[in-house]
């Protein structure tokens, strides 16, 4: 196996740097929107584990469990803000999950996809 990293030469410490662009998601850019609970179904959740206000998600976290997109997509900009109501919470937001995983958790076997995760936690160290 081979590992290897390529880019641009490094810049000074004290060099400018160029203004970061600001993620939002407005659901305005061409081609592009945001979604919303009517996007998403239940794969192995009890009703009620997920609820969609004002255009954002909501999980009680029990049980540990997953919603998928009701149509897969292939192109997406991943824009997310979150929070924990308990300490040192722990989630995450699976993409590329593959069909056969999904069915599996709609059977009763197992809890999480696989895939690439997206890992959100609060460490619950202070800072």
């Amino acid at each position: 196996m081979t590992n290897g990293l390529s880019g641009e030469q490094a810049v000074a410490p004290d060099a400018p740097q160029p203004e970061l662009k600001k993620a939002f998601i407005d659901g305005v850019g061409q081609g592009w929107r945001a979604l919303s609970g009517n996007d998403f179904v239940n794969v192995n959740c009890k009703p009620g584990t997920w609820t969609w206000k004002g255009g954002h998600a909501f999980c009680t976290g029990d049980p540990v469990g997953v919603i998928r997109m009701k149509h897969p997509i292939k192109n997406f900009e991943m824009v997310c803000e979150w929070m924990h109501k308990k300490h040192a919470g722990n989630s995450g937001v699976f993409a590329w999950a593959s069909q056969v995983s999904i069915d599996k958790l709609a059977a009763g076997r197992g809890n999480l996809p696989d895939g690439i995760e997206f890992q959100v936690l609060d460490l619950g160290e202070e800072t």
